[in-house]
């Protein structure tokens, strides 16, 4: 196929547009990738440029007018959009509904890794599916680590109440024992995922079917997970085996002290967390079931087929 990829640009290290582009091209498929500004604002001439079979976009901030694109048209939604009686966090809730309003009758199909938000949708049109891991920058443990007890990596601010009381009791009890890194990405992430004994997902905001896709790069960076029991990470991982969860804060701790004591057990987890990511939790993996679904709904056939 070819595809017109309306994508970002790289923030550094974090960088899923170019995580997306190569696993497209390992597919065998012709990328096109345009920053988004520049499609939208050069729409009349780009919609058509190099005679696309799809037009794939993500969290596209200002989409222009899709109507008048005859060609299949597909997006991937990488956040939580509805976050449920969260004062803290109803602005975003609003814009993404809003975006979601507008969007979703001019696709032919879009994903969400909001599972919870694709279970209640009436159109026919959303599809669940998680982010994966960017096979460019994958590293397989070879050892327990032995530095900090306890990791959480990610933001706070703006991300609700509970995030921010998770990481205030982790200091609280875990003191230089806990390590937490903001900004985090590349080279920096993978040594510390590494490094750590236990690499802690919070337990907000989060749904039955809806998780940050940090629990993923974590595994295929090597890290032991210790992530909040839910139903779509109970799909994608075997608790106690490739990742493991908790039900509750005092869990957590209980869990936290039990692998910590037992590097060996926490090094066969670590293992086989990388193993099932790299088995079937890569983008090059998500973006086959993209386009095979896509296919199916448009009638795409490929030349060979």
């Amino acid at each position: 196929m070819r595809i017109l990829y309306a994508a970002k640009h790289n923030k550094g290290d974090n960088d899923n547009e170019g995580a997306i582009a190569h696993a497209l091209a390992m597919l065998g498929h012709q990328v096109f990738p345009v920053h988004e500004d520049t499609l939208r604002d050069q729409w009349p001439s780009l919609r058509h440029a190099h005679s696309p079979d799809l037009l794939l976009f993500q969290n596209w901030r200002n989409p222009p007018a899709l109507d008048d694109v005859n060609y299949p048209k597909a997006f991937w939604y990488m956040d939580r959009i509805d976050y449920r009686g969260d004062d803290i966090l109803a602005h975003w809730t609003a814009h993404r509904r809003q975006w979601m309003s507008y969007v979703v009758p001019r696709v032919n199909v879009g994903f969400c890794t909001d599972g919870d938000w694709v279970a209640q949708d009436r159109t026919g049109r959303l599809k669940h599916l998680m982010q994966g891991a960017d096979e460019r920058h994958l590293a397989q443990p070879t050892a327990p680590g032995t530095k900090h007890k306890v990791l959480f990596c990610g933001s706070v601010y703006g991300r609700g109440e509970g995030r921010e009381s998770f990481v205030r009791e982790l200091q609280a009890t875990y003191g230089k024992d806990f390590r937490w890194e903001q900004k985090c990405f590349g080279q920096r992430l993978r040594d510390a995922v590494q490094s750590a004994q236990i690499v802690v997902a919070p337990d907000g905001p989060i749904g039955p079917l809806y998780t940050s896709n940090r629990a993923v790069i974590t595994c295929s960076l090597g890290g032991f997970l210790l992530h909040p029991r839910c139903h779509i990470m109970e799909s994608m991982y075997r608790d106690g085996h490739e990742a493991v969860f908790y039900s509750s804060r005092q869990d957590l701790h209980d869990k936290i002290n039990h692998y910590a004591a037992r590097p060996d057990e926490r090094f066969a987890i670590q293992l086989a967390g990388y193993h099932r990511t790299i088995r079937q939790h890569l983008y090059r993996h998500k973006l086959d079931t993209i386009l095979s679904e896509v296919k199916a709904r448009c009638g795409i056939t490929d030349p060979l087929d």
